[in-house]
């Protein structure tokens, strides 16, 4: 697959081997193929976004005592009302919004996404730190891809 992205100017001279199963080649080859990359320039791109995300995650930050006082105000300043953030907030998770029986779990048919909403998903819903919603296309044609591709092919 050709990549749809032009090439930086430095030419790649290392190697990075890695070891998959066919489920795990065809998952990146169908994510690959989604954004128009080759399989090669997507993982890598992927990889170095995700080290990057862990490096700046452990990054010591100094600030002078003028500019962290200021940081400080602008973090302890409340936020501008936002009835539709709000509303957004306050709405049920599928999870929440009806009882399944006790011996039931949530299957959608894609097994790596049943684990991701089962470990992640409700641990990020219960700590607050972001709210994962599934949409039902099971009666008509799913949304344009986007991030959500994955949540947004699960019917609820």
């Amino acid at each position: 697959m050709l990549s749809t992205q032009k090439r930086e100017a430095t030419p790649r001279g290392e190697t990075i081997n890695l070891r998959a199963t066919p489920k795990q080649k065809e998952l990146i080859d169908r994510a690959a193929g989604a954004l128009g990359r080759s399989r090669s320039d997507f993982m890598l791109e992927t990889a170095c976004r995700e080290a990057e995300a862990v490096l700046l995650d452990r990054r010591y930050f100094a600030l002078s005592a003028d500019k962290f006082k200021r940081f400080k105000a602008v973090l302890d300043r409340p936020p501008e009302a936002n009835p539709r953030l709000r509303r957004l907030l306050q709405t049920k998770p599928p999870w929440e919004r009806s009882a399944p029986p006790a011996n039931s779990a949530f299957d959608c048919g894609e097994p790596m996404l049943d684990e991701w909403l089962r470990r992640r998903a409700r641990q990020n819903e219960e700590s607050g730190a972001s709210r994962e919603f599934l949409g039902d296309y099971s009666e008509r044609d799913p949304p344009v891809p986007s991030s959500n591709t994955a949540l947004e092919s699960c019917p609820v």
